[in-house]
């Protein structure tokens, strides 16, 4: 079998756009992940004056926030 230039060509083609499609999943994967955490620990920095005024005001669901954003300070790794 003889391979010739246009061949080897279209494998390298081939190959390439495999490469890439996934070196574009990988990335998205990895972009999703870091904005998914960032997004978090923002709307937790950005409700923190939310669930202290309704623990002034004796509110129970503020106080289950409030235990578990302390349980999750505890133990996450830092």
């Amino acid at each position: 079998m003889v391979y010739n230039e246009s061949q080897k060509k279209a494998d390298f083609e081939a190959f390439l756009s495999t490469a890439l499609k996934q070196a574009h999943e990988l990335g998205y994967v990895s972009g999703f992940e870091k904005g998914t955490a960032f997004g978090y620990a923002l709307a937790m920095e950005h409700t923190k004056a939310a669930v202290s005024d309704g623990m002034k005001k004796g509110s129970s669901e503020c106080g289950k926030n409030m235990r578990s954003r302390r349980r999750q300070k505890n133990t996450s790794p830092s």
